[in-house]
């Protein structure tokens, strides 16, 4: 059975600085879908 699981490899993974500005206008032009998305996978990887 296949597995739907993602593995992230996390050595490839930069994080960047952004100004709280840069920040929200980012995930101002997110849908509500991605938004989810982007909090499941931060919460798996925390």
């Amino acid at each position: 059975m296949k597995s739907n699981i993602i593995r992230l490899d996390k050595s490839t993974i930069v994080k960047t600085s952004l100004q709280e500005n840069d920040e929200i206008a980012y995930w101002q032009t997110k849908t509500p879908e991605e938004r989810l998305r982007a909090l499941e996978v931060n919460r798996c990887l925390g």
